[in-house]
């Protein structure tokens, strides 16, 4: 008997190792598991080409849903992110437009630019104004048609006008050009 009981304490020992190193081995698989997982689980919320700070979209955006409706029931003016900008635009000249913008069209859309029309009441071929928005590019033009002249105020450059807006405008400024 004596004899049984070193190999029976050896296998009690190398049992208990093995158990002991399967033990480690699923603790690690585990641990890389989860690591796996949380690496994996960034990966697909945050792309890799994705920059840290989201780009914000232009105010003007908003506004491609208002197609059809008025200045006044889109309140133009009192949004300070546009109104802003024309003020900064137009310099003093912006207080003048919203004086005389009495009869005015619904917004327009085609493609990314926007058009509103508003001109003073009982005298719109003398004197009208035009504003133009680019949704893509984040630009706005604005035209003062003054009796026989016309004034304009760009932002960031001229407004390509998709060929309808171009059509419409071209016969509001017919007189001015051909003279």
């Amino acid at each position: 008997m004596k004899n049984y009981l070193p190999i029976l304490v050896l296998l009690i020992f190398c049992f208990a190792c093995s158990k002991f190193t399967s033990l480690e081995n699923t603790k690690t698989s585990e641990t890389t598991n989860k690591a796996n997982n949380t690496v994996a689980s960034n990966k697909t919320n945050r792309p890799a080409n994705q920059e840290s700070t989201p780009k914000t979209e232009s105010p003007l955006v908003a506004l491609k849903k208002m197609k059809g409706k008025y200045q006044y029931e889109i309140k133009l003016w009192a949004k300070p992110e546009i109104s802003q900008r024309l003020e900064k635009l137009m310099g003093k000249d912006y207080a003048t437009m919203k004086k005389f913008w009495n009869v005015e069209s619904p917004l327009e859309v085609e493609g990314d630019v926007l058009r509103l029309t508003g001109c003073e009441a009982h005298n719109c071929g003398a004197n009208q104004y035009e504003i133009f928005m680019d949704t893509e590019n984040d630009n706005i033009n604005v035209y003062h048609i003054l009796d026989e002249s016309m004034k304009s105020y760009k932002e960031k450059g001229e407004i390509k006008l998709p060929k309808k807006m171009a059509e419409e405008f071209e016969q509001d400024t017919y007189n001015i050009k051909n003279k």
